[in-house]
């Protein structure tokens, strides 16, 4: 591409400003624009956004996962939907089996916008979806990419970060605990009955603890949300605080859709004071319960009755739910959220080769590609600009040429363009009036590492600068290979 037909500006400055972040670099190197408040992807942006996008996809593909495409679909919650309606009416015999799909799709990830790409209001994802036993399942896929795309990411859960002092999202030092009983086990109940034990005012976990003498971690904690004119209940240890954003991801809801329930809900709910909600007969649209609850442990619990509290409650016997990662971590680091895998609730019923109904689980993952584009100048950041890996950089190389009014060194810098491009590189061909230094200065803030220098009376030995300034004599017939090493 010429930089004339290119429609982004960096912006000129002597150095970069003091404690630069990646998105003021992206702005700085014209990769981002900010228009009427809201920040837009540039030209350059798009074409370092659709690279990021072309590796993912070669990495899909090379594992046999085939696109589908979607006309509208509003946020996860809605394209999860769509997936299971699509997995169930395409796998209509065990011979559809595996079927590995994924789809580009603009989804709305919050319930209010933020002037952030890291926290916009609807971001852009790439999912990926396996029902049967594929090959690779999408967390291995999220985990290809996120390799391919050299990111240094840490996986915890389901959830795959990008540790930063900046972010929003809580990544756990270690991994959380999973509940042991297999669905469908078998339960042999040799349990103490449950007990309804008067608890006048107490409604506290600290003054539950005092009165029977126990652990927090003895309680049960039920946290009441509210979603809209739906109720969630969401049961984790006494010692342990409900995420709400772990919650709103579980039920695959947008940030900020949940809100703790008023005293009138909590009351009409329960039948009694706020204090004494537990999960034993609730009537909420949703229980969810934490891993860390102990199935063979028998709990303390709020009676839903005012002043009444439950001992040895037990989950199975005496209520249940659908259990997932719901509690803050008891230690965490600042990190932003770049990928997750999300099973889904219901299985999909598929004839056998005998004619029976087996039920296949449907697994979706997704990539935040607005995220991955972040995390990777993030880390790719340097004090000058960017030093992006060569394999998805917008432009690998850049065509520098000295004298514009040199016809030998034009007719040479666009032979170059030429046969660079049709060997399959990324190509600038800068034909701008203007400063060699300033035109090294806009190669370093976008991340191009390797530049070709033509000046007066070009012969076949080229120039080639990197952006360390190491300078190199390279033959013109050798450019290629020497480029692509």
């Amino acid at each position: 591409m010429k930089i004339s037909e290119l429609h982004t500006r960096t912006v000129k400055g002597e150095s970069a400003p003091a404690g630069h972040t990646a998105s003021q670099m992206l702005l700085r190197g014209g990769f981002l624009k900010r228009v009427s408040g809201k920040l837009a992807y540039t030209q350059t942006g798009t074409i370092l956004r659709n690279e990021i996008l072309r590796l993912a996809k070669e990495v899909l593909e090379e594992t046999g996962y085939h696109e589908i495409l979607w006309d509208h679909l509003e946020d996860l919650r809605e394209a999860k939907g769509a997936i299971q309606a699509f997995a169930a009416e395409t796998a209509i015999s065990y011979k559809d089996l595996p079927l590995p799909l994924f789809f580009t799709q603009s989804l709305r990830m919050r319930e209010e916008g933020a002037e952030t790409l890291w926290r916009a209001k609807h971001q852009s994802l790439l999912l990926v979806s396996s029902l049967g036993e594929a090959e690779k399942k999408p967390q291995d896929i999220l985990t290809a990419i996120l390799d391919r795309l050299q990111l240094p990411y840490r996986q915890r859960g389901q959830g795959f970060y990008l540790e930063s002092a900046d972010g929003k999202d809580r990544m756990g030092v270690t991994e959380p605990r999973k509940a042991t009983q297999k669905t469908g086990e078998r339960i042999i109940y040799d349990r103490v009955k449950i007990d309804k034990v008067k608890t006048p005012g107490i409604r506290t976990i600290e003054e539950l603890r005092e009165f029977f003498g126990c652990k927090k971690a003895d309680l049960l904690k039920t946290v009441l949300l509210a979603n809209q004119e739906e109720t969630i209940a969401v049961v984790v240890p006494g010692d342990r605080e409900v995420d709400l954003s772990k919650v709103e991801r579980h039920l695959d809801l947008p940030e900020g859709r949940l809100s703790p329930a008023d005293e009138a809900r909590v009351k009409a709910l329960t039948q009694a004071d706020v204090g004494f909600a537990g999960p034993v007969g609730l009537k909420a649209d949703h229980i969810l319960v934490d891993f860390q609850v102990d199935r063979d442990f028998g709990y303390i619990a709020g009676a839903n009755e005012t002043d009444h509290h439950l001992r040895h409650v037990y989950y199975g016997r005496d209520y249940s739910g659908d259990f997932g990662d719901l509690a803050m971590e008891e230690e965490s680091k600042a990190a932003w959220l770049l990928a997750e895998v999300r099973p889904h609730r219901e299985k999909i019923r598929v004839p056998d080769a005998g004619g029976s109904l087996c039920y296949e689980e449907l697994i979706t993952g997704y990539l935040n590609l607005d995220r991955i584009l972040l995390a990777l100048a993030e880390t790719s950041l340097e004090e000058v600009g960017f030093d992006f890996p060569q394999a998805w950089a917008p432009f690998q190389v850049a065509i520098a040429i000295v004298d514009l009014r040199d016809e030998r060194a034009m007719a040479m810098g666009r032979e170059l363009y030429t046969r660079l491009q049709d060997a399959g590189m990324r190509v600038l061909l800068d034909d701008r009036k203007d400063r060699m230094g300033s035109k090294f200065m806009d190669y370093d803030l976008m991340g191009i590492g390797m530049r070709i220098i033509i000046g007066k009376n070009p012969g076949e030995l080229l120039e080639v600068k990197n952006r360390n300034g190491a300078l190199f004599s390279v033959h013109s017939d050798d450019l290629v290979e020497f480029l692509q090493q």
